[in-house]
């Protein structure tokens, strides 16, 4: 007796083992990309930290030379300086070493926060010009706009740096204009 063994399917296909192994490597691909996006942001936020030393590394440059922090300049010194003029009053270049937007206000653009800008670009300390701010708070601002008056950070997505102060401090901040 002749025993016959069955015909070959054929029919062709993938192997649970080839499947695997594609799954595999569309996982190291998906992983690859999502670590490079991570870091990116990673480099942006270090790059923007980097931004915030060079500011502050500014701001000392300009007390060191001129007695004052930038935007809190008296209004005396300020003309002795060149500077542009301010009131003298309240968040208006009085001189408490405070950077204020104003007494009554709680913005974080006018009165000193923005001279606070035009005074570190008037002598160079910083890299933008910003020639439009004075110690009076802007009426409306748009994202396109604001980098007249706040200097963008390298974090990017329309996020601006902006100083502010609270609680006898100064302080750097990160905002974002919509």
């Amino acid at each position: 007796m002749k025993t016959s063994l069955p015909a070959r399917s054929t029919q062709s296909g993938f192997t649970l083992v080839e499947l695997s192994i594609v799954l595999v490597i569309i996982g190291l691909i998906v992983g690859g990309v999502l670590a490079g996006q991570d870091m990116i942001r990673a480099a942006e936020i270090r790059s923007t930290v980097s931004q915030i030393e060079k500011y502050n590394t500014a701001v000392n440059t300009f007390r060191d030379k001129y007695g004052n922090l930038p935007g809190d300049i008296l209004q005396v010194d300020a003309a002795r300086f060149g500077f542009t003029t301010r009131a003298g009053t309240n968040g208006q270049g009085d001189g408490d070493r405070q950077i204020e937007a104003a007494a009554t206000t709680t913005t974080v653009l006018g009165h000193e926060s923005a001279l606070f800008w035009r005074d570190l670009s008037q002598v160079a300390l910083v890299d933008n010009g910003f020639v439009t701010a004075t110690d009076i708070p802007a009426a409306s601002l748009t994202p396109s706009t604001m980098s007249q008056y706040l200097p963008p950070a390298k974090i990017g997505l329309g996020h601006f740096i902006a100083v502010y102060s609270s609680g006898g401090r100064n302080y750097f901040e990160i905002a974002r204009v919509v």
